[in-house]
């Protein structure tokens, strides 16, 4: 049995979903190289008895989440600004992620975004030393929750039931009418 009609809707779902997340990247200002941007796609798995749309988000598969979910911050001086990632499930200073993701990053994203860092009397500083204030100001901070996929998805899902739920009808019509033209012409 095909499934043709309720495949496109699950296409077009994820389709739109990854079009209204990107907008949510640019909205929120989250494309430093635009690899989590550009690298998001979806694939429709087929077997005997399902069919799902999976997204995949390329190189960034591996901190999407944090870019989605925020992470909270691991608290720190006194004067450390504002917590950001509330409502997080993911907070630094766990020890449960990788050591020292944090600190390779940064040097990187500092060289594309073209950041130079100045100190009190507006001398340059070296690119290590902002490094390390950007590093321990997310570390003690946290990253802002965007929810640039989960809200969407969301937003989307009372519709997408609908929209299976008449794809699936109108497919197994099909099938039904394809069994009664072989029934019929077969005798």
């Amino acid at each position: 049995m095909e499934f043709k009609n309720t495949e496109n809707i699950i296409s077009q779902f994820c389709s739109k979903l990854i079009e209204k997340a990107r907008a949510n990247l640019n909205k929120e200002g989250k494309r430093a190289k635009g690899t989590l941007f550009n690298q998001m796609s979806y694939d429709i798995e087929k077997t005997e008895d399902n069919i799902k749309g999976v997204i995949s988000f390329g190189s960034a598969e591996d901190y999407w989440i944090f870019v989605d979910q925020g992470v909270k911050g691991a608290g720190g001086f006194k004067g450390s600004g504002r917590m950001r990632g509330q409502g997080s499930d993911f907070r630094f200073g766990t020890g449960k992620g990788p050591k020292g993701g944090l600190r390779k990053a940064i040097p990187k994203w500092i060289k594309t975004k073209g950041i130079r860092g100045r100190d009190k009397k507006g001398r340059f500083i070296t690119d290590k030393s902002l490094s390390f204030l950007i590093a321990r100001s997310i570390y003690q901070r946290g990253l802002k929750r965007t929810r640039f996929i989960t809200k969407p998805y969301e937003e989307m899902q009372r519709d997408f039931k609908e929209d299976l739920q008449n794809a699936l009808v109108q497919d197994i019509n099909e099938t039904d009418n394809e069994v009664n033209e072989f029934k019929l012409g077969g005798k």
